[in-house]
């Protein structure tokens, strides 16, 4: 991802992890980025770049890694967490998204699997000064 430097419009690349989510007010979006193959998988691939126009200040994009989805919707439910109850979990916070923001909603999808994660879980929030 590149943000411009007057932090108006982003540029963006997925290789091989879920489309980031822009949130800016009481909205969540998850960004139509097209998906590319994970990056050193296959050197003769190519990667379509996204570009938005950013909302006004203050605003967060959430990048993070397919773990952060794809356990339990309960703990005796089904898989995956999946997009929308991540969505659901960002609705209710306002940005600029902090660490605590971040560790609420790794915990809240923590739970809903019942424990540890399946697999390994990054998260990171961008916003402007």
């Amino acid at each position: 991802a590149l943000i411009s430097p007057d932090m108006s419009s982003l540029s963006i690349i997925a290789g091989g992890h879920p489309p980031p989510i822009l949130k800016s007010g009481g909205t969540a979006v998850e960004l139509d980025v097209p998906p590319g193959p994970p990056i050193g998988v296959d050197t003769g691939s190519r990667w379509n770049e996204l570009r938005v126009e950013l909302p006004e200040r203050p605003w967060s994009l959430l990048v993070y890694t397919d773990g952060l989805i794809e356990g339990r919707s309960s703990p005796a439910g089904p898989r995956p967490f999946g997009h929308h109850r991540l969505i659901d979990l960002l609705e209710g916070r306002e940005p600029p998204l902090g660490d605590a923001d971040l560790d609420a909603i790794l915990a809240a999808v923590r739970s809903a699997n019942g424990g540890p994660l399946p697999d390994d879980v990054v998260m990171l929030a961008v916003s402007p000064a």
